[in-house]
């Protein structure tokens, strides 16, 4: 089995966010951020202007690439500038490891240990959608991304060369077979670019590595096979990401309805002085046959440290906070056949000396089907 500790970056949902979320910031700017229908802030705190994110929120200081740049949603800080470094993926924090994989409860009678055993080709439908709300000087702006829909197949066959040869794993090679706005965007012309942009991945291949258990290897993505590998760019920095999405880990005892495990995860690197915390809980609340239906529980907190943006005022903080929810259907031989997720993550920034804050909140939203 390959080890838990996550060499290149920290795989959940909590952390998968920032990448995608990174792309459908994009979208929102593309959009010209469209209002959200649902939304019913005080009038009298309401900007009238079109709902716009402010620009000097800095939606996730947490990750720093070349020079500084932070480019976990390619959004600057306090300064007010945007963009990914170099145009390169953008670059996760160095993992501290993992606290390892925890059998809470083994859950009632009958028992059996679970695990992956994947054979043949599965074609995955990925639906993403994002709503960001911001606060700051008492005012109050919310916007929805338009939802962008990545399909996949994957192949898989027998690990030739598994870390732990007496738990033989899986490679795992995808096809990005189409990707797509889910939005008439010929009437913008913002959104018409990115639409071509999304349009321009399809092609795009991807592989990585799966053990018995659910942990998996480092991905690496191909853009040779893209209609347009320049234009693919940010696709290509987002799939490996989503692709994360598609595997929960499984605990090596037997296990029965009702059983929980528990994952608990570290993010260090980049600008954070202090590191993330992720846990995950994970119960086994169904079993119809081979068929299993596990719910996941996320909570992330970054503690208040200090704002990591050269232009902050002296002593302004950040601190983040997230949960989510997520139910994954299991059928053996195949990848998760449906799941939905939800995560939303918030963002707070205060200045000392009673000048106020401003914070943000990304809610995900992800759904995961089988394709044809």
């Amino acid at each position: 089995m390959r080890p838990l500790v996550r060499e290149s970056r920290l795989r959940s949902f909590a952390s998968t966010t920032v990448y995608v979320a990174a792309f459908a910031a994009l979208l929102v700017a593309a959009s010209g951020c469209n209002k959200s229908s649902d939304a019913k802030p005080d009038k009298s705190k309401v900007s009238d202007q079109k709902a716009e994110i402010p620009d000097n929120v800095s939606v996730n200081p947490m990750f720093a690439g070349k020079d500084d740049t932070p480019v976990g949603l390619q959004v600057r800080g306090l300064d007010g500038g945007a963009g990914a470094a170099d145009g390169a993926a953008p670059a996760a924090p160095a993992a501290a490891g993992q606290e390892g994989l925890t059998l809470v409860s083994n859950g009632a009678e009958p028992r059996a240990a679970r695990v992956y055993t994947l054979s043949g080709k599965d074609a995955r439908v990925v639906t993403i959608k994002a709503k960001v709300s911001a606060e700051m000087g008492g005012k109050t702006q919310s916007a929805d991304a338009p939802g962008f829909k990545l399909a996949l197949t994957i192949a898989t066959k027998k690990d030739p060369k598994p870390v732990d040869p007496k738990a033989t794993g899986f490679l795992l090679d995808g096809t990005l077979t189409k990707a797509e706005l889910m939005m008439d965007a010929s009437a913008d012309p913002k959104a018409a670019a990115m639409s071509q942009m999304l349009a321009a991945g399809a092609g795009l291949t991807f592989e990585t590595s799966l053990s018995p258990l659910g942990v998996l290897g480092k991905t690496s993505v191909k853009a040779e096979g893209a209609k347009d590998p320049k234009s693919a760019q940010q696709v290509t920095q987002m799939l490996p990401q989503v692709f994360d999405v598609l595997v929960i880990p499984l605990p090596k005892e037997p296990i029965g309805v009702g059983a929980q495990w528990k994952d608990v995860a570290r993010e260090e690197g980049g600008r954070a002085d202090k590191p993330t915390t992720i846990t995950r809980t994970f119960t086994l609340e169904k079993v119809d046959g081979d068929k299993l239906t596990v719910k996941v529980i996320t909570q992330k907190v970054t503690p208040r440290q200090p704002f990591p943006e050269q232009n902050a005022p002296p002593g302004t903080t950040v601190e983040v906070l997230g949960n989510g929810t997520a139910t994954f259907v299991l059928a053996p031989g195949h990848l998760p056949t449906k799941a939905d997720v939800t995560m939303e993550e918030k963002t707070t920034i205060t200045v000392p000396e009673g000048k106020g804050s401003q914070s943000q909140t990304m809610t995900m939203a992800v759904t995961l089907e089988e394709g044809k």
